[in-house]
């Protein structure tokens, strides 16, 4: 398979549907979306129709970087010149006014809070000059080839050389010991008030170039 990292910088209708899917696929187990879509027949559209939603937010912002024939995984960056925070008017012009008919009310609920929870947290942890790492994933059948690694070198690379950090946030144990495999440090754990939800807050120096 070929391991070769390239950034997208035009992104076919197949490229985005091909992203969406893995979406799913990597994070349907995931605490988080556990808490927010709890209705586990309906869990995996509903994950599809929310990132879906969230990509057209936020397509125009990311950095993205694609790893093997087909896209065997991706990262998605917010480079230090973009920000994270979003309008009333974008989030309904990217479709989110549709979610409490789409979900319930009850699941329309969950997800609000889970959002602005993080908003909150990317303010608090993410709002300077660094690059912010928003998903990262490797097609399940793919994964343990390092592939994951590889899909964060030509960021790393960029922050090294600009002497910038890199911070993700992720709601998931194993996600973390991943993370700090790749030279990022836990700096703190955050707790949500709702559900058995953690935030782990997680964050890589720059290295030192000679």
């Amino acid at each position: 398979m070929d391991k070769a990292v390239h950034r997208l910088e035009a992104l076919s209708e197949t490229e985005k549907n091909r992203m969406l899917e893995m979406f799913v696929n990597s994070f349907e187990a995931e605490p988080m979306f556990r808490f927010m879509f709890q209705d586990a027949n309906k869990r995996r559209e509903q994950i599809r129709w929310a990132v879906e939603k969230k990509f057209k937010l936020m397509a125009n912002r990311y950095e993205i970087y694609t790893i093997g024939d087909g896209i065997q995984g991706f990262s998605w960056w917010f480079s230090p010149e973009k920000s994270t925070g979003t309008s009333i008017t974008q989030q309904l012009l990217a479709g989110y006014g549709l979610a409490p008919f789409k979900m319930g009310i009850k699941t329309f609920r969950r997800m609000y809070y889970c959002g602005d929870h993080e908003q909150k947290l990317l303010k608090k942890y993410a709002d300077y000059d660094c690059w912010l790492l928003d998903v990262i994933a490797v097609d399940p059948s793919q994964q343990g080839q390092g592939l994951g690694k590889l899909l964060m070198q030509p960021v790393f690379e960029k922050a090294d050389e600009a002497q910038k950090d890199c911070v993700v946030l992720t709601h998931n144990q194993r996600n973390k010991i991943f993370y700090e495999k790749c030279g990022f440090k836990l700096i703190n754990i955050e707790g949500f008030s709702l559900g058995n939800v953690e935030a782990f807050v997680l964050k890589r120096d720059p290295g030192l170039r000679s």
